[in-house]
């Protein structure tokens, strides 16, 4: 049984959808780093909502 805390995107919040890149996402996160996923890069910077946000290959 998932508890409350596993059902929520890990990146953004949103509901789960299951168990991607070693985390908990929705599928717009999921399919984010599935298109990203072959690109060099250890961070990506967020200007949505307030303030910035850097997203790791590490989360």
């Amino acid at each position: 049984m998932q508890n409350k805390n596993e059902s929520k995107c890990q990146i953004c919040g949103d509901n789960s959808c299951s168990y991607h890149f070693d985390a908990m996402t929705c599928s717009s996160c999921k399919a984010f780093f599935r298109r990203n996923a072959l690109i060099k890069v250890d961070q990506f910077k967020c200007y949505l909502g307030v303030g910035m946000r850097t997203v790791s290959k590490n989360i």
